[in-house]
């Protein structure tokens, strides 16, 4: 069973979101933040329970409170026990947020 953060504003994208993870079954349980700060607000609190840490974390860039970009940074500098994949899933992301998504060890490539 893997987890999976959900890391978006809009309503309807994580609804969407939501849904298609649903389809493929093996992807429960499913955690929704509606900014970067609530996420690393919950790995703070879980980063010690490796079973509870996100297998799979899917990011909007264009948020509230603190960005995807912000989350990214704090993000690789947390020290967890397992690795956890990011996937950049923005609405607008140009060449230049390519570029910069993939100085982050933890994105998956983007093409």
């Amino acid at each position: 069973m893997k987890r999976v953060f959900i890391v978006e504003d809009d309503p309807v994208h994580v609804y969407i979101r939501r849904k298609y993870l649903n389809k493929i079954s093996d992807f429960v349980p499913v955690l929704e933040f509606a900014n970067g700060q609530e996420a690393i607000d919950e790995l703070f609190q879980i980063k010690d329970n490796e079973q509870l840490l996100p297998d799979i974390i899917l990011l909007d860039i264009n948020m509230p409170l603190m960005n995807g970009w912000q989350f990214l940074e704090l993000f690789e500098k947390m020290d967890f026990k397992k690795r956890s994949t990011v996937y950049i899933l923005s609405s607008i992301i140009m060449k230049k947020d390519k570029v910069k998504a993939e100085s982050f060890k933890s994105v998956e490539n983007i093409s």
